[in-house]
Order: structure tokens, then C-alpha cells, then sequence
């Protein structure tokens, strides 16, 4: 069990994300709550994979697309 911060405010960003690492072979996302995401990560024996960086690629996409969505006039 692990727990990472995230950047990502609104509610379908995390929601988007919390998905996206389920979907990653070898982790289920199990709660975000305030600025923690909980990941229950089954590593591999050979011990390959960085979830951290998995999951700061995911965080970083959505904030560019939140934030430029957010800055749009409506």
C-alpha cells in the first residue's frame, strides 16, 4: 500500500486518474482523499516499475488539460 500526492483538483481529473493507475497492470487506486491518492500496488518479483512516475505522468496530463479547460472562456 502506498500512498503519492496529487496536484488535480477537480472532481473527473481524479476520478480519470484513479482509473487510469487501476488500469495499470499490478495496481488497484483505492482512495484519493485531500492531497493522497492510495494505491495497492502488487510489484512484480522482478520489481520493475516506477508507480511514482506512472502516476506523476498521469497527474501532470490532467492538470494541463484541467487547467487549460478551467482558463477557457465559457
Amino acid at each position: 500500500m502506498m500512498a503519492l500526492p496529487i496536484r488535480v483538483r477537480d472532481p473527473l481529473a481524479r476520478f480519470i486518474l484513479l482509473n487510469s493507475i487501476t488500469l495499470t497492470p499490478s495496481t488497484i487506486s483505492l482512495l484519493a482523499e485531500d492531497d493522497l491518492l492510495y494505491i495497492h500496488w502488487l510489484q512484480s518479483s522482478a520489481g520493475k516499475g516506477d508507480w511514482r512516475e506512472i502516476k506523476e505522468s498521469l497527474d501532470m496530463r490532467l492538470l494541463s488539460l484541467f487547467e487549460e479547460e478551467q482558463r477557457a472562456p465559457r
